[in-house]
Formats: structure tokens, sequence, C-alpha cells
């Protein structure tokens, strides 16, 4: 395809633009913004780049730096992204512990963490997680997106069948907001039971039925 090779060239001549402020004495983030500016977003999916693109593509061209390391891989079938053991053991444990939670709420939390900076298994520390796949120390004073999904981790747990595991959380959640219902009306019905005890005069026997 023409218009990705052309893509693929473009990004090679910017990221060794990049370089050579780099050489020069500027910081990462500065060769960047410098270098941003020569885009040609037409190259590009919705016409524009972003800074943290550019960034990823300067850091995956750093390990190869030939034109190819930007060409899209483009796949016959659904690829699947390998998710740790360990966090889908981690999701688990937040989602169905002494009460089950919404898969969406297990999965805040683990974003929480991760924005916050705290270590979480199989990914470690957002700096960590960066330091791996980029290879170098980053400058970023922000947490990057969590990179997974939602939709991912249900498929890593139940295979095709994650409409399945989405339907068995909802029925348990429906379950576990009866008893919840149920538990109120006896705590209301025992607090009534209490307040008649209170007025109620002592040592008054139970009436016989004749």
């Amino acid at each position: 395809m023409k218009k990705e090779t052309e893509r693929c060239a473009f990004l090679h001549t910017l990221c060794q633009e990049i370089d050579s402020l780099r050489a020069a004495g500027l910081t990462v983030n500065a060769a960047l913004r410098q270098a941003r500016r020569h885009r040609r977003t037409s190259l590009f999916c919705r016409g524009r780049m972003s800074f943290g693109a550019l960034r990823d593509h300067y850091y995956q061209w750093k390990k190869n730096p030939v034109p190819e390391a930007h060409r899209r891989q483009y796949s016959t079938g659904r690829s699947k992204r390998r998710i740790p053991i360990a966090l889908l053991a981690e999701f688990l444990n937040r989602l169905a512990g002494e009460r089950i939670v919404p898969a969406a709420a297990a999965m805040q939390s683990l974003r929480a963490d991760w924005k916050m900076g705290r270590p979480l298994p199989g990914l470690g520390a957002w700096r960590e997680y960066v330091l791996r796949v980029n290879g170098e120390q980053t400058l970023r004073s922000t947490a990057p997106r969590f990179p997974l999904s939602r939709s991912s981790v249900y498929e890593a747990l139940a295979s095709e069948a994650s409409g399945e595991y989405a339907r068995r959380i909802s029925s348990v959640l429906k379950a576990q907001r009866e008893i919840d219902r149920f538990n109120s009306f006896i705590e209301e019905r025992r607090a009534i039971l209490e307040e008649r005890r209170a007025h109620e005069p002592l040592g008054k026997p139970l009436s016989h039925q004749q």
C-alpha cells in the first residue's frame, strides 16, 4: 500500500529528527514537541497525530530504527493481548470477596491503583511498565492509559463466552440485592419489635385461647 509506505517513511524521518534534537541537548519531550510541528496529518487516521502517539512511535523506532518499524500489523482474525495470570487473579479477588461487586467496579479499582502508581500483580507500577515497554526511563508525570479493557479481561477469563460471563455476574448481583432487601426488612422488623418491647408492661401474662 503506497500510503502506508509513505507513512512509515515519514515517521522514520521524524524519529531521526527527534534523535538529532536530543543529541543537540533537548529533552525528549521538547524534541517531540518541536518535531510534532512538522507532522503530515493527511497520513494518519482522523487526520491527526497526538503527542502520545508520536512518543510511542519514537520509542518503538528506537528498538528498530528502520521505516518498517512503524508498519501496521494487520491480522486476519481477532488478536488477543496476553494478559498476565496474576492480574486476572487480582481482578477475580476484587470481583468476588465477601461481597460480589460489579465488574466495572473491580476494573475501576484496578485503574485507580494504576493511576496512583501502586504496583499491580503482573504489571507492576505504571513507571515500571512503561520502562519495560519503551526500554528507557520516562519523563511522564502522570500515568498512561490503563493497558487493558474490561472486555479483554472478560475474554481472557471466559474464552469466547464473555457474554455468558457477564450474565453470570449480573445474576449474582441481582440475587445479592434481593438478599440485601430481605436483610433490610428483617432489621426493620427487629427495630419495631425492640420499640414495642420498650413500651410493653413487665410481667404481662400471655392470653390463653379459650
